[in-house]
């Protein structure tokens, strides 16, 4: 009897906490990317990406940044149609982003800040991509203005090494803005 309710018990918890999946620890290096979209010697407006996370919504895993956008100048800095895509280390992209609270401009001397939402497609989870690295692709005013950056994984390191003594980690991301 006893033995049966142990047995029970134990089935109970592997059936929960096989449906408890956390991507908390999956952290991308730099957390924080900067660009500035020039025309010529003038800046048009400075574009910072933070790495939010990767969250579960209805069901659906989604990986979530906050993008900023500052305009720097009297006229307003146009953003749509915008379009933000995100791809995977293997060069998988994992599609187009659900944009929440972005203008479709912003006005001189203003900055304005919304968040993006890529929904891992058709069921599948996070583990189905190549996490190694992420590139986010971005274009602001139907593709005049376009941008991208990377993301390296960062793992996390516990501790000082016995064997090779003080652990450092270090991270670089990579830019680009076309005009």
């Amino acid at each position: 009897m006893e033995r049966a309710r142990l047995r029970a018990l134990a089935v109970l918890l592997v059936t929960t906490c096989a449906a408890c999946v956390s991507y908390s620890d999956v952290r991308f290096a730099p957390t924080i990317q900067n660009a500035e979209l020039q025309d010529g010697p003038e800046v048009q407006a400075r574009v910072a990406v933070a790495w939010r996370g990767i969250e579960e919504r209805d069901g659906v895993f989604e990986f979530r940044l906050r993008c900023r956008v500052e305009n720097p100048r009297a006229q307003p800095f146009t953003l749509a149609p915008a379009e933000f895509e995100l791809v995977d280390g293997s060069l998988v992209s994992l599609g187009l982003a659900r944009v929440e609270g972005m203008p479709a401009a912003v006005e001189g001397g203003a900055e304005a800040t919304f968040d993006l939402g890529f929904p891992v497609p058709g069921g599948r989870t996070p583990d189905d991509f190549d996490l190694s690295a992420l590139e986010l692709r971005v274009s602001f005013e139907g593709g005049r203005w376009r941008w991208s950056t990377s993301y390296q994984r960062a793992y996390p390191v516990y501790g000082p090494d016995p064997w090779w003594g003080p652990s450092f980690a270090f991270g670089v991301g990579v830019s680009s803005c076309h005009h």
